[in-house]
């Protein structure tokens, strides 16, 4: 019988649900504990020797990543609006991420910036994810909300920059969840 090791990253792994390095791990003891009962064959030993590099390896990155900052797979296009006075409701704020896209075509991440009185507003899509997100928080950063909307991204947001809602989806309302911080 042969064992395979199939590595396709902690990204892939991480987005998809998928621990691969936990079952890599135990198959690399396993491995072990086969050569230490046994006489392995000099390729198998090479195998071996060559997964438990790789194995040191990959737990080295995975330190690393998780040390690490986040890192976005495409660094978002911004618009930072500055001040803004008065009301800018879900319509100017959906217009203004509109013409960002329009104005930047191809990319996955989006993201518009402005600020209030009162609060700080981070208004940001990823097409690619299909996920729209709104932050608001106080000034003074003692709290805020985070809505988040998933699917038909797009048309979410060209419905409510002509007046209609981010709940507004080709298929009916599909509501965001809230969270308070």
């Amino acid at each position: 019988m042969s064992n395979h090791v199939i590595i396709l990253g902690a990204g892939f792994s991480f987005d998809t649900g998928i621990a691969l390095l936990g079952e890599f791990v135990e198959k690399m003891w396993e491995l072990a504990a086969q050569k230490a009962r046994a006489a392995v064959r000099p390729s198998a030993r090479y195998t071996v020797r060559s997964s438990v590099n790789t194995l040191f390896i990959c737990f080295g990155l995975v330190v690393f990543l998780s040390i690490s900052p986040p890192v976005y797979a495409e660094e978002p296009i911004v618009a930072n609006l500055g001040v803004k006075s008065g009301v800018f409701g879900t319509t100017k704020q959906a217009g203004a991420l509109e013409q960002l896209i329009k104005n930047n075509p191809g990319k996955n991440a989006y993201k518009v910036i402005y600020t209030t009185n009162e609060d700080i507003v981070v208004f940001e899509c990823d097409l690619k994810k299909e996920v729209l997100v709104r932050l608001r928080n106080t000034s003074n950063g003692g709290h805020g909300t985070e809505e988040t909307w998933v699917g038909d991204i797009l048309f979410r947001i060209n419905s409510a920059a002509r007046g209609g809602s981010l709940n507004d989806t080709s298929q009916g309302k599909k509501y965001s969840t809230t969270q308070s911080f």
